[in-house]
């Protein structure tokens, strides 16, 4: 699905959806996979989630971002909590 599309598919879906997540029925779709090649002959795997997953996922970090950032220290690049 493109990012068109999930933009179509949310309008449409939007409540569903939402409830799904809120009544956690959500569940993560099957990921692509694809090798790439790498500089030394060999291959790597790299996952992409599907667009609506990613949507979910920045949603998530967005949101926790938001609750626990302001508890770090400016210079500890999130391992220790500012107390």
């Amino acid at each position: 699905m493109s990012i068109e599309e999930a933009e179509t598919w949310l309008r449409e879906n939007h409540k569903d959806f939402i409830t799904s997540i809120v009544e956690e029925k959500y569940s993560v779709k099957k990921i692509l996979k694809v090798e790439i090649e790498k500089s030394d002959g060999g291959t790597r795997t790299l996952e992409i989630p599907t667009v609506i997953d990613h949507i979910v996922q920045q949603c998530m970090y967005q949101t926790l971002k938001a609750l626990y950032d302001r508890h770090f220290s400016e210079s500890s690049q999130g391992r220790h909590i500012k107390r």
